[in-house]
């Protein structure tokens, strides 16, 4: 059946992401210009069920910049970050410093910002759902960031819960980030039906 779309919008903010990257030739080989990309992982986007998770595995395409994950890994509700352990620097071990949340959908973000070993990031942020409860809810927000009469691209777009009398954006607690593709369009997935109130 469609998938139910929910309430307008009260506030946009958005911030244009600098997608550059700085790449140097590796001694004695041709130019790297290939992105690096999410082969694996542990646990599997769209896992529900899940017992207790306190460490979760990255695998990628290629040998990586071995970066600490508080750089480049984010959680939605937000998760703390224990350590990064790297293995063969394809493969990133995340272990946190509390499992995740029984019966609550966990969005997990790698930000384009991470990189692999010739210093080439990502081409863009990768979000996946996890689930400690026994399913991933399939509601979402739709739309078109637009500024002045242009479409926004690569713009990012940030959901809040909107806590009872307040109107302060500091006081809202950041649910969910996406991006907009190259037409401006946006959509947060696996929102709760019925759910809210929320400010983008």
């Amino acid at each position: 059946g469609p998938v139910p779309t929910l309430g307008p919008a009260l506030l946009v903010s958005a911030a244009l992401l600098a997608a550059c990257a700085g790449v140097a030739p590796p001694p004695g080989g041709p130019l790297d210009t290939i992105a690096p990309r999410l082969l694996a992982s542990t646990p599997d986007s769209g896992a529900t069920g899940l017992g207790e998770v306190r460490t979760l595995r990255f695998l990628f395409s290629e040998k990586m910049d071995r970066q600490a994950a508080t750089s480049w890994l984010y959680f939605f509700p937000d998760q703390r970050i224990r350590r990064t352990k790297w293995h063969g620097a394809v493969e990133a071990e995340v272990e946190l410093e509390q499992p995740l949340p029984p019966d609550t959908t966990v969005v997990v973000e790698l930000a384009a910002r991470l990189r692999d070993a010739h210093q080439v990031r990502a081409r863009e942020s990768r979000r996946f759902p996890v689930a400690t409860g026994d399913s991933i809810p399939g509601g979402a927000i739709a739309g078109v960031l637009v500024m002045g009469d242009s479409a926004v691209t690569r713009g990012v777009v940030e959901l809040f819960a909107l806590p009872p009398d307040s109107l302060e954006l500091a006081d809202m607690p950041l649910l969910r980030r996406t991006s907009t593709d190259r037409s401006g369009a946006y959509v947060f997935s696996w929102l709760p039906v019925p759910g809210g109130p929320w400010r983008l």
